[in-house]
């Protein structure tokens, strides 16, 4: 049976979902003492010195773990489409159908179903995935590294690598959170992200199995 999709998410979204109601009950414990702690300063009644300040901390402490979790939330929610890897699993399966005017793809994923097509087709096709990696203190909140297969490329070049002269389609439009991933990596140093190709393909009509490890894809038949 596959797992249900919440679980499937990592325990990330739910350390987030814990450090969210953690804030939320420190910054309502300091704002449920802010009104009096002001009230008493003004009258000077029964005040104690660094009661208001105290208060204040309590309001910046919860608002600064309050987002933290929903930070940790929409990062992991964000990535619902990307599927975790570990040791080796299978990602998808790819099938191509090849005429002498057209490459048909067709990639079929946990996820859904995805084609494209190329006209003239081209010797070589390799998948490009986008992949996010997590560092260990990451792992421990709950982070998963993750991965998407979201194009294909054609070489055309004959026995040349999918790098150099080839021409590029999208399976799927780009994805916001990885994309800001991205843009943030440099100052958030707890994740990276990138693209990686799969082996080349020679292409021709039949199915192929893909599977993700820590260091790419590998094809089978």
């Amino acid at each position: 049976m596959a797992a249900p999709a919440w679980y499937a998410q990592g325990y990330a979204v739910w350390s987030g979902a814990g450090l969210a109601a953690a804030g939320g009950w420190i910054f309502w414990r300091g704002a449920r003492a802010w009104p009096g702690a002001f009230w008493r300063r003004c009258r000077g009644v029964a005040y104690v010195p660094g009661e208001l300040a105290g208060a204040h901390l309590t309001i910046v402490a919860g608002l600064a773990v309050l987002i933290a979790g929903g930070s940790l939330v929409a990062v992991e929610w964000g990535l619902r489409g990307f599927q975790s890897y570990g040791p080796p699993v299978l990602a998808g399966q790819l099938e191509l159908q090849v005429t002498p005017e057209r490459l048909s793809a067709a990639w079929t994923d946990p996820f859904g179903r995805w084609t494209q097509s190329w006209s003239p087709p081209c010797p070589r096709l390799a998948l490009e995935g986008e992949f996010v990696e997590w560092s260990r203190v990451a792992h421990t909140l709950g982070f998963r590294d993750r991965h998407r297969v979201a194009a294909g490329r054609l070489s055309c070049l004959p026995d040349a690598p999918p790098a150099g002269g080839e021409r590029g389609a999208r399976f799927r439009p780009p994805d916001p959170t990885w994309e800001a991933l991205g843009r943030w990596e440099r100052w958030v140093r707890v994740v990276r992200t990138e693209r990686r190709e799969s082996p080349a393909l020679r292409a021709k009509s039949g199915t192929w199995k893909l599977y993700v490890l820590p260091g790419g894809y590998v094809f089978s038949e």
